[in-house]
């Protein structure tokens, strides 16, 4: 992978046992990474739900949720990303780790989820969808789901309204950070 194409200290693991781990990158159009602030805030509020858990990051891009939360005590972390330069690079970040733990999917999440969701088992799902996407597919695809005792978030834009439940979960809370808003659901 060439030097000049990543630029690896725009995204970094910010704690937990990889804390200071340096993830690949590259500037791509179809792929947002999730800012630093975001993360903490998300983390803040998970604390210690994300330990021996299983997190599906959905849309993954580059990894840096799923990065964050295995640094943090996740015990798996399942990545579903279609884009396939977004993917070589998670792949590469993988790579990083030598564990069996962390887990990527080159798939439409759109198709893929339903059946790795009713197939495989997973505590909490983050999902990051491009903003563009109607997130009415996404809910459509969610109600198909089990979330019976199940976390999910979800990073959306901050002008579009959460709906207050998903399927059997009740939002607990949205946490605003400029265009991007972490809504919660338990």
């Amino acid at each position: 992978m060439s030097s000049k194409k990543i630029n690896k200290s725009s995204i970094k693991i910010i704690a937990g046992k990889h804390k200071g781990k340096i993830l690949y990158m590259d500037i791509l159009p179809n792929t947002r990474p999730t800012k630093s602030i975001v993360k903490e805030s998300l983390f803040n509020t998970l604390q210690d739900s994300i330990k021996d858990k299983i997190l599906i990051e959905v849309f993954a891009g580059y990894g840096s949720i799923g990065f964050e939360a295995f640094s943090r005590g996740a015990k798996k972390v399942i990545f579903i990303e279609k884009d396939s330069s977004s993917f070589s690079i998670l792949l590469n970040n993988i790579n990083l780790f030598n564990s069996p733990n962390l887990v990527a999917y080159n798939e439409d999440s759109l198709i893929f989820l339903e059946q790795f969701c009713k197939n495989n088992k997973f505590d909490i799902l983050y999902l990051d969808p491009p903003f563009c996407l109607d997130y009415e597919v996404i809910f459509t695809l969610l109600s198909k789901l089990d979330l019976s005792n199940k976390i999910v978030i979800m990073e959306h834009i901050s002008s579009f309204v959460m709906p207050k439940r998903l399927n059997n979960l009740s939002l607990y809370k949205s946490r605003k950070f400029g265009r991007s808003t972490l809504s919660y659901y338990f």
